[in-house]
């Protein structure tokens, strides 16, 4: 399950105009990067099965709820299916 990422803060337009008027390494860091940035991100995710390399590992995607009031971290695992073939 992927998760739904957090709105752009209006407010930070003004720090990130100014931080590019000052020379940022990250000029086009603003609503219109950001979300080029996460539609790059999401063409290059992987699926469990390119994760699993042909059923090498064993991909687990996981939910850990947050605190009270604060969103779920989501993540995903992956371990060798069979770790004695591992060894050197």
């Amino acid at each position: 399950m992927k998760p739904t990422p957090p709105p752009f803060d209006t407010e930070l337009g003004a720090v990130l105009r100014s931080m590019a008027a000052e020379g940022s390494p990250f000029p086009e860091f603003d609503a219109e990067g950001i979300a080029a940035a996460r539609q790059m991100l999401d063409a290059a995710a992987s699926d469990d099965e390119q994760l699993s390399r042909q059923g090498f590992f064993e991909v687990e995607d996981r939910v850990i709820p947050g605190p009270e009031g604060a969103p779920a971290s989501h993540f995903s695992s992956a371990a060798p299916r069979h770790p004695a073939a591992c060894d050197p």
